[in-house]
């Protein structure tokens, strides 16, 4: 809900009723031992909501143009025609990674000019759609679009997600879009799946030709005191939280911290 522009009443309601829930299994946690506090502060923090599972029909995005992107409705009625043929046209497939199904999708350029493809990586409690307008940009320019919805996300199995998980999701989408379709000439990452997409290149695990990034998080450690602030944690917690992720990732903050590896990023040409 923190990226929302607009939330409806409900959302707040829902969002106020989850930090109760938070703080509630934190405290009690936290009485029995720092252990189970530090397991549970791991497990809620890698949880994306349920909303985030629920399958991206026409529906939902029509109201996630509202919530996320302040769309009125004649925005939205002036796109949904070219959405809703965005949605019948997409080819859907299945991807088998760590032993869950994570959904595929694909779009065949509709410009005259081929000049290549483009991967997709969403960001937390998104999904592939979220990029809906640039995949529309995208076709008539000539290319062809693959995407996915994260583990935990859209139409993908899961219930746990976050850097290290969306990081290798997208790896094993890449090396399957490389294997069945050819070489990426352009990666665009968003929020978590930019913080994801720039560390794959910046450690040469994939190679596009251009590198896009939206709105990617670049402080892991603001991160984490974001998500205990949202739900009235104290300090103490955090740390926890914290020293829980690297353990369970086998790395530390700094080197999981996007601020840090954009230094080392490759040169990239912007796209155009």
């Amino acid at each position: 809900m923190l990226e929302m522009l607009h939330p409806t009443g409900g959302d707040v309601i829902r969002f106020a009723a989850h930090v109760y829930k938070v703080r509630k299994q934190m405290n009690a946690a936290m009485k029995q031992s720092r252990q189970a506090a530090q397991d549970l502060a791991v497990d809620l923090f890698c949880s994306p909501p349920e909303a985030a599972r629920r399958w991206p029909d026409l529906a939902r995005l029509q109201a996630d143009s509202q919530r996320f992107f302040g769309w009125n409705a004649a925005q939205w009625q002036s796109q949904q025609p070219s959405v809703n043929e965005l949605l019948e046209s997409a080819v859907h497939g299945q991807m088998l990674h760590d032993g869950l199904r994570v959904h595929t999708y694909f779009w065949k350029a509709t410009g005259a000019q081929k000049r290549g493809r483009i991967l997709l990586c969403h960001g937390w409690e998104g999904y592939a759609l979220n990029f809906a307008l640039l995949i529309q940009m995208a076709r008539s320019a000539g290319y062809e679009v693959h995407a996915f919805d994260h583990l935990a996300h859209g139409r993908s199995e899961g219930a746990h997600s976050g850097l290290p998980i969306a990081l290798s999701t997208l790896l094993a989408m890449a090396r399957h879009v490389s294997q069945t379709a050819g070489p990426l000439d352009l990666l665009v990452g968003h929020s978590l799946g930019g913080a994801a997409a720039s560390w794959a290149v910046a450690h040469g695990e994939i190679k596009p030709r251009k590198l896009a990034l939206i709105a990617p998080f670049y402080d892991t450690h603001k991160l984490s005191g974001q998500w205990a602030k949202a739900h009235l944690l104290s300090e103490e917690i955090r740390g926890l939280l914290q020293a829980g992720l690297e353990k369970s990732s086998g790395k530390t903050f700094a080197d999981s911290c996007p601020r840090v590896w954009l230094r080392t990023m490759p040169s990239i040409p912007c796209p155009r």
